[in-house]
């Protein structure tokens, strides 16, 4: 009876640590398993890395950022471009300075244009601290509206007042478009029912009142030089 409980618990081991290795070795092809990535190394998915991010530019495991010198020798500090918020990444594209038509064409995804100008070419633009951090053309660091919340690498004279120096703006980056998604989020679409126009009624004119024709009496003619005497009665 021993012997039929032990080898009963026998195999019942056995199959659970072959479900176990089987489990295992999914988790493994799953890439759930593999050992995480530290900062920079090569990667093909986000599930590569300890910080859940690869960079498309260079393939590498990136880290957010807003400043390049955050992210070290060979890196810079580019705007996602699936999600809020910077990231280092390889440089790839033009440097600060250089010419954009959009946010795409820079190292560091930000493309400045000047205001009312979104269809001319722009100048390429990074976080800064200081003038320290833009290169030479681009010594101002300075906010570019109102609402920015840090300061960019500007074109223009330090030297100037700032209600002397071009006024820039920032365009939307351009997300990757995913497949079987539209590039767009369709406008929701709207019925504007139709009124028709109330008819205008003319009021009819009013009847214009006769005007009564004024009687015009004619005296008895006379005739002139005859004087007509009263008769005297015969005695």
């Amino acid at each position: 009876m021993n012997r039929m409980l032990w080898g009963r618990w026998l195999g019942a081991s056995v199959m659970a640590s072959a479900f176990a290795v089987s489990m295992a070795g999914s988790l493994l092809g799953c890439n759930l398993l593999k050992p995480k990535k530290a900062f920079g190394e090569s990667c093909s998915l986000a599930t590569d890395c300890v910080s859940m991010d690869c960079a498309a530019q260079g393939n590498v495991c990136s880290k957010d950022c807003i400043y390049d010198k955050e992210c070290g020798d060979g890196f810079v500090c580019r705007q996602k471009e699936d999600g809020p918020g910077d990231h280092c990444t390889k440089p790839v594209g033009n440097p600060p300075n250089g010419t954009c038509m959009d946010a795409s064409d820079c190292q560091n995804a930000h493309c400045l244009k000047r205001t009312g100008q979104d269809l001319m070419p722009g100048v390429c633009s990074k976080f800064c601290t200081s003038p320290d951090d833009c290169p030479t053309g681009m010594k101002i660091c300075d906010l570019i509206n109102d609402t920015a919340v840090n300061k960019m690498c500007i074109p223009g004279d330090a030297a100037a007042p700032p209600t002397q120096r071009p006024v820039f703006s920032q365009p939307a980056i351009k997300k990757p478009v995913v497949p079987g998604q539209p590039a767009f989020a369709p406008r929701p679409l709207t019925t504007t029912p139709v009124v028709a126009p109330t008819p205008t009624i003319a009021a009819p004119a009013p009847t214009p009142t006769p005007t009564p024709t004024p009687t015009v009496t004619t005296p008895p003619a006379t005739k002139p030089g005859l004087i007509i005497k009263p008769r005297t009665p015969k005695k």
